[in-house]
């Protein structure tokens, strides 16, 4: 009897504790160099005159200015041991610009303008979340299993923008480490969508939801290396019912009433091209708790032809805004039907209950099949 390809449980991890914080030494004994000691005056002195700015100000923005500014030029780290890094204004700050300008996030945008994502399912995308995936490792999914293969049994390796990714690999969800450069705590819906579903009635693809769980808690203080995976059923009538959240996230003004829609592995049917996989960590606006929204029945209906767009649209969610917000974060890779993979998605479709398609295409007609069956010499 072969075990349910669909996940029955998943497990929560939160950030790993902080390292402790290095020690700084002056390349330099007082004294040595006078120019240098009036160097480390001068910034300490500046420092401490925008810390008495900062003890009288009352402008969040400007306090967070100024919170960067005053400890951003100091020498040593601004940290005692046990101290999270991210807690501190500065280094969100830095943690910030070397994901803008060092290379992440320009693969991740130029992978989504060149994959299509950015028009296909969205005009316009401005992340500001540092979203990263890991899937396991496929070193250990080829071949005959060994020790070594055994003892990397829980091995997981970080997934580059665009990757190809083979269905074995993404039978479990992801681990997914999601991080935020904000310090309030904002809510997010994650969405994992396949746009490239082919659509018999039209001709042309149209999009599958895998994946959506609403009201995931993020700050710079609540960073996840896993994101808080609810129960996905297993092939029976009955899973197990949904946690209820606590009373907290019922309370924060964007909370939505919006159901989990369990994990469904990647399945491209045979004969289809590749299948592009977008990952969405989207930000809910502040529309009042408690908001009405579609039920759980209704969504998983509506998996097949789900429409991000008018989705996006209905509870107020904007992931092209620059400011005030933002667009929340994302990430992608590609999937595609191989003989190796063959039985892993056949055992997906069945434990859809669905068909498995395949498609190829059309026979061409012949125009001389009926000169070729007609008899040519009559004796």
């Amino acid at each position: 009897m072969h075990r349910s390809l669909l996940p029955a449980t998943t497990r929560r991890t939160t950030s790993s504790s902080p390292r402790r914080s290095p020690i700084w030494r002056a390349p330099l004994r007082p004294g040595k160099l006078p120019a240098f000691d009036e160097a480390l005056k001068y910034i300490r002195a500046d420092a401490r005159a925008l810390r008495a700015e900062l003890a009288t100000c009352h402008d969040r923005a400007r306090r967070r200015i100024l919170h960067i500014q005053s400890e951003i030029n100091l020498p040593e780290p601004a940290l005692t041991p046990r101290t999270d890094p991210f807690t501190r204004p500065v280094y969100r700050h830095l943690a910030e610009q070397q994901w803008r300008h060092d290379g992440p996030l320009d693969l991740l945008m130029e992978r989504l303008h060149q994959m299509h994502i950015i028009p296909d399912l969205l005009p316009a995308l401005h992340p500001d979340m540092d979203l990263r995936v890991q899937f396991p490792d496929p070193a250990r999914l080829r071949g005959p299993r060994t020790a070594h293969d055994r003892a990397r049994e829980k091995a997981y390796a970080a997934v580059e923008p665009g990757r190809f990714l083979a269905v074995a690999q993404t039978l479990s969800p992801p681990r997914i480490a999601a991080t935020v450069f904000h310090d309030d705590v904002r809510l997010y819906t994650l969405l994992m969508l396949d746009p490239d579903v082919p659509d018999e009635s039209t001709g042309t693809y149209t999009t599958f939801l895998n994946w959506m769980q609403p009201n995931i808690p993020l700050s710079a203080a609540r960073r996840i290396s896993r994101v808080a995976l609810l129960p996905s059923p297993q092939s029976t009538p009955a899973p197990a019912p949904t946690p209820a959240p606590d009373a907290a996230l019922l309370a924060h003004p964007a909370f939505l009433a919006l159901p989990h829609v369990p994990y469904i592995p990647p399945h491209p049917a045979r004969g289809t091209p590749y299948h592009r996989y977008l990952l969405l960590m989207v930000p809910q606006p502040h529309v009042g708790p408690g908001r009405a929204s579609a039920s759980e029945a209704a969504l998983e209906t509506a998996r097949l032809h789900f429409d991000l767009r008018a989705f996006l649209r209905e509870h107020g969610m904007d992931v092209g805004r620059r400011e005030g917000g933002g667009g929340g974060g994302a990430h992608m890779w590609r999937g595609v039907w191989t003989p190796e993979d063959a039985g892993v998605v056949s055992r997906v479709w069945a434990e859809l209950g669905l068909p498995e398609p395949r498609y190829g295409r059309p026979p061409r007609e012949d125009p001389y099949k009926a000169m070729k069956e007609r008899r040519r010499y009559v004796v």
